[in-house]
């Protein structure tokens, strides 16, 4: 193991929580479309209200970091956590994708997944650091694995499984920046690639 336990179990946790985001799919499927659409919207609106009332407030911002320190990261103190950034990439793949559930599903189901398993496996396996970074060969392997079976599973054909699944790969790989973070253009790259015609 490459990483200690308590740095393994905070990875967990929050993988954990960040598997809530099928909660989205779950809402989708549940009201239906467009009707989620609205909903979706006011709760993005209201994520953004408060991660911008807390990167105001230092006091707020503290007790929030602290509340959740289990699940956050340091860079998430000063910018937009990933819970808006996975809202967010909810809403404008359902807003786009919504008359095609295999697309929302099967992107959304990346998102939750690819992703979770691409830290714990690199976690635990990655030994092999890519262009001397944080991300490893095994951890990018194995979102790239996941994906794929997840694209298969909701019935797309292999060649656009794997293109979907290369390029959601890619931008898991990409580092978190302000303006950048692969809770938002993961689900919607894979579901982009998914609905190009032919495929």
């Amino acid at each position: 193991m490459l990483v200690s336990k308590s740095e393994l179990f905070r990875e967990i946790k929050r993988k954990a929580f960040h598997l809530l985001s099928l909660a989205y799919l779950a809402a989708y499927f549940l009201f239906g479309y467009p009707r989620i659409i609205g909903w979706l919207l006011i709760w993005t609106v209201l994520l953004a209200l408060l991660e911008a009332s807390r990167l105001y407030s230092p006091r707020l911002n503290e007790f929030l970091i602290q509340l959740f320190r289990d699940l956050s990261r340091p860079e998430e103190k000063t910018r937009y956590s990933g819970a808006f950034y996975t809202a967010a990439g909810a809403l404008i793949v359902i807003f786009l994708f919504g008359r095609n559930p295999k697309i929302v599903s099967a992107s959304l189901f990346c998102a939750a997944l690819g992703d979770a398993f691409a830290a714990l496996f690199g976690k635990i396996f990655g030994a092999h650091k890519i262009l001397g970074g944080r991300k490893s060969i095994e951890g990018s392997a194995t979102c790239f694995s996941v994906c794929c079976v997840i694209c298969i599973s909701f019935g797309f054909p292999l060649p656009a499984s794997i293109a979907a699944s290369m390029t959601g790969t890619a931008l898991e790989f990409l580092p978190t920046t302000a303006y950048f973070n692969d809770n938002l253009w993961l689900p919607l790259g894979i579901a982009l690639i998914l609905s190009l015609p032919g495929r």
